[in-house]
């Protein structure tokens, strides 16, 4: 954990800092004195307190910057930036053990979830395009048997945030700008979001995480 992630919790230790916007900050400015930290997400504040974001800033970046900012800012990979801004505060201990217990909300194999998600802010779009083509090629029925079996452990184990990989796969997609030419978007989010099914639920026999396997520079 680097000192800008120390530093923000450190921050929300106290109470009255904890973030209560589901945007990046309030839609109002603030009053002249005023502090305006607790009108702002978990990511507003890691833009406006760590990364010298102004106001007027937070409210003109576009979300999909602000992911990629804020996991550059704390080390973290984009999925986990977007799991972050997707849970904010609404379980109790947010937003501080989205980074410090992130096994809260993505089971006991939340290590091997954070290294694909590590793996895949790394991709080039060739490589992304040639897991769209295995993603293509995947038998129907097997590639629905596993979703339906890893979606019901993974409601079963009582995960605090039942879409919270969906969402912060869908979130690492969008950072590495892959082309939707020919529906070739979809099938690189569903990949990515299936494949973190399987990693958080620890398939013996997973689909979708071997299209992540063995991709060429």
């Amino acid at each position: 954990m680097n000192t800008a992630a120390e530093t923000l919790l450190a921050f929300w230790e106290d109470p009255r800092n904890i973030p209560f916007k589901n945007s990046l900050i309030s839609s109002e400015p603030s009053k002249d004195g005023d502090e305006p930290t607790t009108c702002m997400c978990a990511q507003g504040q890691a833009l406006y307190k760590i990364g010298g974001y102004t106001e007027d800033d937070l409210r003109s970046i576009a979300q999909d910057k602000a992911d990629r900012e804020v996991a550059r800012l704390l080390d973290i990979s984009v999925a986990h930036s977007v799991l972050l801004r997707s849970i904010n505060d609404g379980q109790p201990g947010a937003p501080s053990d989205v980074l410090t217990s992130p096994e809260k909300y993505l089971g006991k194999n939340c290590h091997a979830v954070m290294k694909f998600w590590w793996f895949v802010d790394g991709l080039s779009q060739g490589q992304w395009k040639e897991v769209v083509r295995r993603y293509d090629a995947i038998d129907g029925d097997a590639g629905i048997a596993t979703v339906i079996a890893a979606n019901g452990a993974w409601n079963a184990a009582g995960i605090a945030t039942v879409n919270g990989a969906w969402i912060a796969a869908n979130g690492a997609w969008n950072a590495a700008r892959i082309a939707t030419v020919n529906g070739a978007g979809y099938g690189a989010v569903a990949a990515a979001g299936y494949a973190t099914h399987e990693l958080i639920e620890g398939i013996d026999d997973p689909v979708f995480v071997p299209l992540f396997a063995d991709l060429a520079s």
